[in-house]
Order: structure tokens, then sequence, then C-alpha cells
């Protein structure tokens, strides 16, 4: 995959998590892992852990130097929010999908009146 832009990382983001968040509202014992890579399978095969925060942040040299758990350093949510281990931690995506798209949509918001 091409290495994206910030701007293109957001929207990416944003629109994946608009779609879970429709599929997860209409039947919510729908798994929220299957629904990230459902939503990639249709144009984004080779995204990194279904999510685009992680595909921006995590390059080649990134992957064949560090383990795994130590990529979330890179992670724009760490590096420009100061949120530690966002998805595994602070926001929990898995069980809190609501709560973790409301919190991505304020940071957004952040980051957007940022570029002004």
């Amino acid at each position: 995959m091409k290495k994206l832009t910030l701007d293109q990382m957001w929207v990416l983001c944003m629109k994946q998590w608009r779609w879970i968040i429709w599929h997860w509202r209409r039947d919510n014992a729908l798994n929220i892992r299957n629904l990230k890579l459902a939503w990639c399978e249709e144009l984004w095969k080779d995204v990194t852990h279904s999510c685009f925060f992680c595909e921006y942040s995590i390059t080649d040299e990134v992957k064949r130097n560090r383990p795994v758990n130590q990529w979330c350093n890179e992670c724009p949510l760490t590096k420009e929010f100061g949120i530690d281990h966002a998805c595994e931690k602070s926001l929990d995506w898995q069980h809190d999908p609501e709560g973790f798209y409301k919190e991505i949509k304020r940071l957004h918001k952040i980051y957007e009146s940022q570029k002004k």
C-alpha cells in the first residue's frame, strides 16, 4: 500500500468507523474486529491490523526493527494526543466501539482545527 498522508489517514479512519458503527448499531451482536476486517476487505486488504492509524504509523523500518507491542509508539493518537496504546488500553474499540468512535471524532475535530 502506498504511504498515507495524515489527512488521508483521518479520512479513511473516519469512513471506516462510521461504517462500523452503523452496522454495529443495526446488530450489536456483530464482532467489531470482524467489521473492521470486512470494511478493509473491500478496498484495503493490506492495511496493517485493519487500522489506518497503524497503517499510517508503521513503516517497513519499524516492522523490521521493533516488536509489535512497540508499534503503538508511532501511532498518531500517541504522538499527537499523548494517548498511550490507544487501541488496546485507553480507547478500547473492541469493548466500547461507540466510545472509541466518539473519541476519534473529537480528536479529528482538534486535528482539523490545528491545520487552520
